[in-house]
């Protein structure tokens, strides 16, 4: 659905030096992601997100949206393919002036959709976000998620086929980001949208997120499925996720091992099953599970001993448990 290609951005100058905001990024979300861009503040990703739909053109490199390459299109055309993105953001940009209804049929009115049949979609986008009782208010008359909730209803206004989301939950409490974000997760699922998220909070990312690429300095430093980036006990995400710790030198005999089980694996008891099947002596140092992309995830600091720990290793690998030996 998304494809960029050695995005370079630059915005000006400071001490000699070019201000790199994106630098070489290439980029893949597939239809129907979820996909996430997480990183802090400079790392590149509002910018990222603006070229992409290009608000912002890059300096150089291409931006492809659902096979149609968007940098070289006449400005009409640009528009055209504009309409297949939605847009939500972080403090709304709704119209004081209007209430909720009119605020969804903005963009409609834009595109030139007669009345009724912006009337008809108006209330069908209440019904989805769930906020038919709140048609006639304005927006000083609610609350964040709700306004948020009226952002989204107007970005699906024109039947996007993809949702562009930058920093959408970050003036939200807690309680109202998860609601919002069950509400994208529906959204995704009942209309096969596809939705880029850019945000520098982790608890989006394991929220909703099948998808994710790391950002830093303007660069895209890893990417890819959710469940292979936490795998990987070296990558950016995986040690946001369960932070590093030293190891704990094992005694002669002993081996230290980090063990990571994903789904289905995280729910069965492999560690008993382990020392009946093994004779192993199995001693854990610490550990953790968590949530992430509706799976559970967890990560034990363990030490092993035992004749047949090779077999043991073996046997845990086969069955989908990531072991890195320390």
């Amino acid at each position: 659905m998304i494809r960029t290609e050695h995005l370079q951005k630059s915005f000006g100058q400071q001490n000699g030096q070019d201000l790199h905001a994106l630098r070489d990024v290439s980029l893949r979300v597939g239809k129907g992601q979820i996909f996430g861009v997480l990183g802090e503040s400079g790392a590149g990703k509002s910018t990222l997100i603006r070229c992409i739909n290009l608000l912002e053109r890059p300096d150089s490199g291409e931006v492809w949206v659902d096979g149609q390459e968007l940098t070289g299109l006449p400005e009409a055309e640009l528009r055209q393919a504009r309409r297949q993105m939605g847009m939500i953001f972080q403090h709304f940009n709704l119209l004081n002036s209007r209430n909720v209804s009119e605020n969804i049929a903005f963009g409609l009115e834009l595109a030139g959709v007669d009345p009724d049949a912006r009337r008809k979609r108006v209330e069908e986008l209440l019904d989805l976000v769930h906020l038919s009782d709140k048609a006639k208010a304005y927006p000083r008359q609610l609350s964040g998620g709700q306004k948020q909730r009226v952002g989204i209803a107007r970005a699906l206004a024109t039947h996007p086929k993809l949702l562009l989301s930058d920093e959408a939950t970050s003036a939200l409490d807690p309680q109202t980001t998860l609601g919002v974000l069950d509400l994208l997760k529906d959204l995704n699922r009942q209309l096969g949208l596809t939705i880029l998220l850019i945000t520098h909070q982790m608890d989006v990312v394991r929220r909703i997120c099948d998808h994710a690429a790391v950002m830093r300095e303007g660069r895209v430093v890893e990417q890819g499925p959710i469940n292979e980036l936490i795998l990987n006990p070296d990558g950016v995400l995986a040690q946001a996720i369960f932070p590093p710790s030293e190891p704990i030198p094992a005694e002669a005999g002993w081996h230290s091992a980090t063990l990571t089980f994903l789904g289905d694996s995280a729910r069965e008891p492999l560690l008993a099953e382990l020392v009946r099947s093994f004779a192993l002596d199995v001693n854990i140092l610490g550990g953790s599970i968590q949530p992430v992309a509706g799976n559970r995830v967890g990560r034990l600091q363990v030490q092993m001993k035992g004749p047949r720990l090779t077999e043991a290793l073996q046997w845990m690998r086969e069955r989908g448990i990531q072991v890195e030996l320390h």
